[in-house]
């Protein structure tokens, strides 16, 4: 019975031993648990950030596109603007070629160029 109370006690110690190293085992656990606990939360933090950046940042993006549309359609309309300049220019500057006005600018300058020839012959 000695014997038997003996392996009951050393069962027990046995027991007990890997019950202390179990619970070691677990507090450590805990610790390295707590520890990733951290990080994960410092993780999920950097990604909403990231995530709140990305909204910001496309945000800024579609603002982008609708200013440069808005541009792009002004410049569109002022290169219309300046064709239709254009061709007013060419169709006034063609009518006052056809125009009295000119045909007598074109008569005086005929004149005083023929009065200038004339006096250069004569000097000669």
């Amino acid at each position: 019975m000695n014997h038997m109370r003996s392996e009951v006690v050393k069962i027990q110690k046995d027991h007990q031993a890997k019950t202390n190293c179990l619970l070691k085992e677990k507090v450590e656990v805990d610790r390295l648990l707590g520890k990733k606990m951290v990080e994960v939360r410092s993780l999920q933090e950097m990604i909403q950030n990231a995530k709140h950046a990305l909204a910001k940042a496309k945000e800024e993006l579609n603002l982008e596109i609708k200013k440069r549309g808005r541009a792009k359609a002004k410049v569109t309309e002022v290169e219309q603007v300046l064709r239709q300049l254009q061709e007013v220019k060419t169709k006034v500057v063609e009518e006052f070629k056809a125009s009295l006005e000119m045909k007598d600018i074109k008569i005086e300058f005929a004149r005083l160029s023929f009065i200038k020839d004339m006096n250069s012959a004569k000097r000669m």
